[in-house]
């Protein structure tokens, strides 16, 4: 475990915290519930979390959306989440996100977005499962480095996000049942 705590504060004090909230959670079956996690969400972290609902391994819904993140994307909450991605990369992401919430494990990705303008920016995830009140429903919560992106894209080009155009870097987190091959 800290390894993994090392590999995520590499990212920064905010991701160390978000995990340092999720870990910390009450446990059933090994994952925490959305309703504990709300419950007691950090305010300070809440604008850059979103929330993806996890379908099937092609199909993603977003579940929820923070006010950094619709910032950036506007707001999805509702939406398609496998749209946020360029077609060549819609596969890989939509397949992560399904073994993260099936397997059951987390992850840290690089995502690289683009703007309306041409602008490409990378921007990091800490991506973990959650426990939902609708079995059917496999749910993750992530941390975005959203921040980090509206520093360095000048206001005159938000809410300009066009999509996702790279998705890379993916290292697997053991919470418990391992992690994939």
């Amino acid at each position: 475990m800290t390894q993994q705590t090392d590999h995520i504060a590499a990212f920064g004090s905010e991701f160390t915290a978000f995990w340092a909230h999720w870990t910390a959670l009450p446990r059933t079956g090994g994952l925490p519930h959305i309703r504990d996690y709300l419950d007691s969400a950090v305010p300070r972290l809440q604008p850059n979390v979103s929330m993806m609902d996890c379908l099937s391994a092609t199909a993603m819904r977003v579940r929820h959306m923070g006010t950094a993140v619709a910032e950036v994307t506007g707001e999805l909450t509702g939406k398609s989440g496998e749209a946020l991605y360029a077609q060549n990369i819609r596969a890989i992401a939509t397949q992560t996100a399904w073994t993260a919430a099936s397997h059951p494990c987390g992850y840290t990705v690089k995502r690289t977005l683009t703007t309306q303008k041409g602008l490409a920016m990378d921007m990091h995830g800490l991506v973990l499962p959650i426990l939902t009140d609708t079995p059917d429903y496999l749910c993750l919560v992530a941390y975005n480095d959203i921040l980090s992106f509206n520093r360095n894209i000048k206001r005159a080009d938000r809410p300009g996000f066009k999509t996702v155009i790279g998705f890379s870097d993916v290292t697997w987190l053991d919470i418990g049942a391992g992690v994939p091959d």
